[in-house]
């Protein structure tokens, strides 16, 4: 039986981790995340600037470096999300627009969807006879979706 969707889920899979190496220590102002100061870090290290000699806090540092158009240093903060619950066009939308972003997107191809996840369109959403409808056509679609062998490599 395929499992329906009705709203996206979002869980974090990785965040950035920042290790501080010893011999290039900063002088941080504020609190921040290991995001927030990998970012800043690596900004600082670009203008051998770890003495803080603006005392800025981190905050103040990253939006300074927007503001001067330095934002690749923005760039080293990468977290992993897996989105489940969103439509195929959408992630289609996502890839396409992908500057900053790497994904891996199940194989429609390879993989056995007998037992696939589907979005319920949200515009159906809440009209429980257009829902039955809809789940009707989807649940054969559902069962003839067996995946193609792959040739070797």
């Amino acid at each position: 039986m395929p499992h329906y969707y009705t709203e996206p889920k979002v869980t974090v899979l990785a965040r950035p981790s920042f290790a501080e190496p010893a011999h290039l220590p900063v002088q941080w102002q504020g609190e921040s995340t290991d995001g927030e100061r990998l970012a800043e870090f690596a900004g600082r290290l670009c203008y051998m600037s770890q003495r803080n000699p603006a005392s800025r806090t981190t905050r103040d540092y990253l939006e300074n470096i927007k503001k001067q158009g330095h934002g690749s240093v923005l760039e080293h903060a990468t977290y992993s999300l897996l989105l489940e619950g969103i439509s195929r066009s959408l992630t289609h939308e996502l890839v396409r627009h992908r500057a900053g972003f790497a994904y891996s997107q199940l194989s429609q191809r390879y993989v056995d969807e007998s037992e696939a996840a589907f979005v319920i369109p949200p515009a159906i959403l809440g009209d429980d006879a257009l829902v039955a409808q809809w789940t009707a056509l989807k649940r054969p679609a559902a069962c003839c979706r067996t995946p193609r062998r792959p040739r070797s490599w």
